[in-house]
């Protein structure tokens, strides 16, 4: 029995991928785990959905602006540390397997402390700040990107695995039960549009300013972030029935509908996190990628621009942008089949299809 503790959380883009290695380990290995975390978070949700245990800790958030949360938070990360100190002592994993984020942060350093070697994941081609200020406690660092993309100072501990993906895909069978779900025909391409799990302002707007001209040609489906999704509900409201047919929306697709979602779609358009590149490698759909510009040491935008060398996707840049630019661009894309083909197969290959197992892999040889 090979014991490994779990070290991160905070987003669902650090849980789900944590979900997918599990699977991979319990495939490959008898093992116990143990999850460190924060309290009432979703890393606890899913720890306990998935039967594992669970112990909270405390954690202190990495923010880049300013509040007076900052003064404190630095106490509750090392209240913490000794916290995942005294969980691992008693717990004695052979490995700790570290998601990074700002709640694995505690458990780094403990693990380090307590001489526990630790396999880490980073998502993005930008190093994140736990991944930088853990480094020295990491025994091998698994990449999300391939490690050219990444300073040269970590070669030697880098293994490139890709992003972990945490679904099966929809068989093709389901596609009339897809599209009923969503209340269309299949006579119009369909383009989804995301913008991370609480939507996206800018790219919201920009589709709102060139709707009717979008369902006039195709059917879109939208995440617009919760907090949008009542101003969208009041413009399909305004549309003729001829058109809203065409426009569904919702303020958070959920796993099977996001599934359901991206195996009809033509084109999406969204954000360039980690996690939703490599969704969309898994369904190998061409993109329009939009960064996010505020994003941590520019992530989003080196991410977009990998994708975009590689031929899956066109980056658009959020300043600057219109809705008749994006609409413009749709047009050329949907309407080139072959390159939007093209583009597809370039997006399939930009992800590893085992993520997950080669990561599972270096983690159990690293407990050995």
């Amino acid at each position: 029995m090979i014991r490994i503790a779990i070290a991160g959380g905070g987003t669902g883009g650090h849980v789900e991928p944590v979900l997918a290695v599990i699977n991979s380990l319990k495939e490959k290995a008898q093992i116990e785990l143990l999850w460190l975390g924060a309290a009432n978070s979703r890393e606890e949700f899913a720890a306990n959905e998935a039967g594992i245990d669970f112990v909270p800790i405390s954690v202190g958030k990495l923010r880049r602006y300013a509040s007076w949360n900052n003064l404190r938070d630095p106490f509750l990360a090392i209240g913490g540390m000794f916290q995942a100190l005294k969980t691992l002592y008693n717990f004695k994993p052979q490995v700790v397997f570290s998601k990074s984020g700002y709640v694995a942060l505690p458990t780094i350093f403990a693990a380090g402390l307590l001489r526990i070697p630790v396999v880490s994941h980073e998502s993005d081609t930008a190093l994140g700040f736990s991944n930088k200020l853990g480094f020295r406690f990491v025994s091998k660092l698994c990449t999300g990107f391939p490690i050219g993309l990444y300073p040269k100072s970590i070669a030697e501990k880098a293994v490139f695995c890709g992003n972990p993906v945490v679904w099966d895909r929809v068989d093709k069978s389901t596609r009339n039960v897809s599209l009923r779900k969503f209340g269309f025909k299949d006579n119009l391409p369909i383009i989804v549009v995301l913008g991370g799990s609480q939507g996206s302002s800018a790219i919201n707007r920009h589709v709102w300013e060139t709707l009717s001209g979008l369902i006039d040609q195709f059917q879109v489906i939208h995440q617009t972030g919760a907090s949008q999704l009542s101003e969208a509900l009041a413009i399909k409201k305004s549309l003729p029935a001829s058109l809203k047919k065409h426009y569904y929306c919702d303020g958070f697709l959920d796993r099977p509908t996001l599934a359901s979602a991206l195996d009809l779609a033509r084109l999406v358009i969204s954000r360039s996190g980690a996690n939703t590149l490599a969704d969309l490698s898994y369904f190998a759909i061409p993109a329009i990628l939009i960064p996010l510009p505020s994003a941590a040491q520019n992530h989003q935008v080196t991410n977009a621009q990998f994708i975009s060398d590689a031929g899956g996707a066109i980056v658009l840049p959020e300043i600057g942008l219109t809705g008749t630019t994006l609409k413009n661009l749709i047009d050329r894309l949907i309407f080139d089949s072959k390159n939007l083909e093209e583009m597809g197969e370039n997006m399939a290959n930009i992800n590893p299809k085992n993520a997950s197992k080669k990561i599972a892999s270096i983690i159990l040889e690293v407990a050995k």
